[in-house]
């Protein structure tokens, strides 16, 4: 709860620019996070060493 408070406290300190450019990195890290866990599905591959089975 108190995190919360804090936060609040310093998103009301910020001006709308603020906002807006944290609006359009927040949008940004989303689709490269999910480009990237979309991709990372292709490039597993099962190897097998020895006895043990290890996906590198």
């Amino acid at each position: 709860v108190i995190v919360d408070i804090n936060i609040q406290k310093t998103v009301e300190k910020w001006s709308e620019k603020d906002l807006r450019e944290f609006e359009k990195i927040k949008e940004k890290f989303v689709s490269e996070a999910l480009n990237w866990y979309k991709e990372v599905g292709n490039n597993l591959r099962t190897t097998y060493i020895g006895n043990s089975r290890t996906t590198v």
